[in-house]
């Protein structure tokens, strides 16, 4: 089976402070010396663009199903592809500002990924310490 999720960009190039400061996305200043995005510090989307409904999509697939890709989904596979409708599960895609006439204000608060942040910070953590970014003994 292919699962097909509309893209739900998350710009990286702009931080916000969450709605209600009790959502406030944990601190990590152990990570500085990492590279990269902490993804929980980005919690605001930009509007569905209405024009790329079902143009701007990310796929999950069983390789085992699909024959033909290309850049943009499955061309041919067993089972099809089938849209994930956006209340079930959501594609986070933290990236730059793909609308670049929006305003800061115009950006749309989701803080969903603060319900798992404590799972995500834990493992995030623990693969860290794994690859040597973290010392063994250093609190997060």
């Amino acid at each position: 089976k292919c699962y097909q999720f509309e893209n739900n960009v998350f710009p990286n190039n702009i931080v916000l402070p969450p709605s209600m400061p009790e959502t406030k996305p944990p601190a990590q200043g152990c990570w500085k010396s990492v590279t990269g995005v902490n993804i929980l510090e980005h919690l605001y989307q930009e509007p569905v663009n209405l024009r790329n409904v079902g143009k701007s999509f990310k796929i999950i697939v069983n390789p085992q199903a699909v024959f033909t890709t290309s850049v943009h989904g499955v061309l041919k596979s067993t089972n099809g592809c089938v849209w994930v409708n956006r209340t079930i599960a959501r594609m986070y895609h933290t990236r730059s500002q793909q609308q670049t006439l929006l305003k800061p204000g115009d950006l749309i608060y989701d803080g969903r990924l603060l319900d798992y942040s404590k799972r995500l910070l834990t493992a995030v953590n623990k693969a860290l310490r794994e690859i040597g970014l973290l010392s063994g003994d250093h609190v997060c």
